[in-house]
């Protein structure tokens, strides 16, 4: 090994005292797993849209006509 593969070897271990077992602690797991059932929300579907827009076609005749 050469004098340079050394000192990039030893720029890349982190030392000991920054706190690398605590976060080794904290993020060395992963969380538990969520089962399928738990990640979709089953909701009722709202009624459905009235196709008259709440108009009575049936009288809308005299209000596009009335002079």
């Amino acid at each position: 090994m050469s004098a340079r593969e050394e000192s990039t070897a030893e720029t890349h271990t982190p030392p000991a005292g920054d706190g690398a077992a605590e976060r080794a602690a904290r993020f060395g797991h992963l969380p538990d797993r969520i089962p399928p059932e738990r990640m979709v929300e089953e909701v009722p579907a709202d009624a459905p849209n009235d196709p008259e827009f709440g108009r009575d076609p049936d009288a809308d005749w005299m209000v596009k006509y009335s002079a």
